[in-house]
């Protein structure tokens, strides 16, 4: 599970707004997240074991609302 991050306090922390549909911009492009340097969304911020670095690249699945996988991403920790 990810930490809980402020909004108020990190402008990049995730803000869950519920599910996204497939033609959903996240962040918003008026957003501090959306117009800073990176571009490429919130922070969301996960603590993992120290086992995972001996498997890279860590996958991270994302499931659709019926918790089928997806998407994923290749994590180089």
């Amino acid at each position: 599970m990810p930490f809980d991050l402020d909004p108020q306090i990190n402008t990049f922390a995730w803000n869950p707004t519920g599910l996204l549909n497939p033609d959903f911009v996240y962040p918003d492009v008026s957003s501090v997240a959306g117009t800073g340097p990176v571009r490429q969304g919130g922070e969301l911020l996960f603590k993992i074991k120290d086992s995972v670095y001996q498997n890279r690249p860590l996958v991270f699945e994302i499931l659709d609302a019926a918790g089928k996988p997806a998407a994923s991403v290749d994590l180089d920790l």
